[in-house]
């Protein structure tokens, strides 16, 4: 998924292109972004790459921009005009679409570790009766310009025990089998949630129950200020160092 990350997006398709695993697949969703993600792929990837790419592209006209945005003031009160993306619809029509037996949320600002896919692969492989699970999340702290693996203000990225995900994991941790929606029939739920993933993960919990921690170090995420935006430590780290 990207909206108006560029530089973020490109350092995450790198950790695709690096997996050591190469049976990957992107269902690429550019959420209404004025810089086209799709641009930044075709210019990036090469062409054998982009053979493993489908667009998916809200291609948001400015009114329903406004409905959409609308719509999210309504929810949660917020002016954000970029907010209200309704893409429930756009996920299921990716994985009505897909081939591969493994799916998981890739956001424009992770990055994957090298390895990922292909333990993920081996873990589901010698798991047949676990539907979903959980990878290890690391952070980098700007504060110190180090990958450290380590929780946040709210403690969400390192449980290790099974657990119901809902608002409890990051985006990008959660990883499922394809089943879920080809022979178990889950499915996006085409109402609009403002917290898509987390409502898609409370569907898989109430199908499979816990979701179980896999070990494996999937993705590192980048903090960046507003993810601090409380934190009156990293607040006075930017404004020393003249962050934006």
């Amino acid at each position: 998924m990207y909206h108006e990350r560029p530089k973020q997006l490109i350092r995450a398709l790198e950790s695709v292109r690096n997996q050591k695993h190469k049976n990957w697949h992107i269902a690429f969703i550019d959420d209404g972004s004025v810089e086209s993600g799709e641009k930044i792929i075709r210019e990036f990837f090469t062409p054998e790459e982009i053979e493993k790419v489908t667009f998916y592209n809200t291609n948001d006209t400015p009114e329903i921009k406004k409905q959409r945005a609308e719509k999210h003031k309504h929810l949660t009160g917020s002016d954000d005009k970029n907010s209200g993306m309704w893409l429930n619809p756009y996920f299921n029509k990716a994985v009505r679409e897909n081939k591969h037996d493994i799916a998981l949320f890739l956001c424009d600002d992770d990055v994957l570790q090298e390895f990922y896919l292909d333990n993920l692969n081996n873990f589901y492989n010698n798991n047949i009766s676990i539907q979903y699970s959980y990878c290890v999340l690391i952070l980098f702290d700007e504060r110190y310009h180090n990958w450290i693996e380590r929780t946040d203000l709210n403690n969400r990225f390192l449980y290790l025990d099974p657990m119901n995900p809902f608002f409890h994991l990051d985006t990008a941790q959660v990883s499922w089998r394809s089943s879920s929606y080809t022979e178990d029939n889950i499915w996006f739920d085409e109402k609009y949630h403002l917290f898509f993933d987390a409502y898609w993960y409370k569907r898989l919990y109430e199908k499979y129950g816990a979701c179980v921690c896999n070990n494996i170090v999937g993705q590192y995420k980048n903090f960046d200020k507003e993810a601090f935006h409380k934190d009156p430590e990293m607040i006075e780290y930017y404004k020393k160092n003249n962050l934006e």
